[in-house]
């Protein structure tokens, strides 16, 4: 796999400071780190990877949000996804783009996920998948 894009990384950090501005606000430093539970969830969350932010690591289930043939769809509904708080990743295929959620840890994470994001727009038939694209 080629590397990714710079401008695409950038992207990925923006997103990840935007759900941790989510998730702190309104809430003071002591109350922030009182629960170490919710501070590791909250890390792993908006953790970036080489490829990407990742829901979890070494999760094998994936919640595919749809399947577009026009990356500018893939793209916004990426971001859709993202600001809705889902680290939404691009997989390119020969002549179609999936967009997914992936490292979830169970076939139970992706079902709930995948009926999570039904209502996004842009999102066609959500469905849980096992294993990469």
């Amino acid at each position: 796999m080629p590397p990714r894009d710079w401008r695409l990384r950038v992207d990925d950090i923006l997103d990840a400071i935007a759900r941790i501005e989510q998730y702190v606000s309104g809430l003071s430093f002591e109350q922030f780190r009182a629960d170490q539970k919710t501070v590791d969830e909250w890390a792993q969350e908006t953790e970036l990877s080489k490829d990407g932010a990742a829901a979890q690591k070494g999760g094998r289930w994936r919640a595919v949000a749809a399947v577009k043939r026009d990356r500018d769809e893939a793209r916004a509904l990426q971001r859709t996804l993202r600001a809705a708080g889902f680290p939404g990743e691009i997989v390119a295929k020969d002549s179609y783009f999936i967009v997914q959620v992936s490292g979830l840890a169970s076939e139970a994470a992706a079902r709930g996920l995948a009926a999570a994001i039904r209502t996004l727009p842009g999102a066609e038939l959500p469905s849980a998948h096992e294993g990469p694209p």
